[in-house]
């Protein structure tokens, strides 16, 4: 008798912590620098920095540096699959160039092969895909980062900034600076925006509105009103990136 309630009380205990467990976290996070039109000085630095965060506030992060075209499409598939998967939480984030042509944002990849516009159009990956790619795997909630609104040098006479993203069910969305508007690649080893989202993200105990409120503020002050980063939001849900009071949405019964 002793040995079954001994195996009832331990079972439920497990029940117990398996519902109280936070939902798997995934993220990709990619810093593109190498860029024969306009070399960036940051974004290998933003990336790491963003990706050790994540890390330690329990993402299992998936890092690519200098990645061109097939190595976009790749991990950004790589990424689909494993919240596929995995479901929980899924995080995507972009430092490097990027372009807004007719409404549609295009993250330009890495190396040699963008001359001009027909080439950002064709070899890089679009905002599209990349909300596609993480509503297609059903999970839980999704929060896209782009630290990608440099003044486009293909044309700089063109669209600044990049466009809106309109939120599908579930979605976060933060560029580091309003639409239309160009970010600042930063004098340090990171970019403004990324220097205090990497520091924000280790805060505990904030929902992601407070996280990415304090990111917004830290800004605009430094830059002297210069960037103002810009959110997005169609969460239903709280979501705390680091702290044990809520670590993200509950797991389906």
């Amino acid at each position: 008798l002793r040995l079954g309630l001994n195996v009832i009380a331990l079972a439920a205990t497990l029940a117990i912590a398996q519902a109280e467990a936070p939902p798997p976290r995934t993220a990709l996070v990619i810093g593109n620098a190498d860029y024969s039109f306009a070399p960036l000085r940051n974004p290998i630095n933003d990336a790491d920095a963003v990706a050790k965060s994540l890390e330690e506030a329990g993402f299992n992060v998936i890092l690519a540096k200098n990645a061109g075209h097939a190595e976009l499409e790749k991990a950004i598939g790589q990424l689909g699959q494993e919240l596929k998967s995995k479901g929980g939480v899924g995080l995507f984030y972009f430092s490097g160039h990027g372009a807004q042509i007719e409404g549609e944002n295009y993250l330009i990849p890495a190396g040699s092969e963008i001359a001009d516009f027909d080439d950002v159009k064709t070899k890089s990956l679009t905002g599209s895909e990349i909300v596609d790619a993480m509503s297609a795997a059903k999970n839980d909630l999704n929060i896209i980062i782009l630290d990608a609104c440099r003044n486009n040098p293909i044309d700089p006479n063109g669209s600044k900034g990049l466009s809106r993203i309109d939120s599908s069910s579930s979605l976060f969305v933060s560029f580091a600076t309003s639409p239309g508007a160009v970010a600042l690649d930063g004098s340090g080893n990171n970019s403004p925006y990324t220097k205090y989202l990497a520091a924000s993200i280790a805060v505990p105990n904030l929902n992601i509105e407070e996280t990415f409120k304090r990111v917004r503020l830290a800004v605009n002050k430094v830059t002297e009103g210069r960037q103002t980063p810009w959110d997005s939001s169609s969460l239903t849900e709280d979501f705390r990136f680091s702290g044990a009071s809520v670590a993200g949405p509950k797991p389906a019964a």
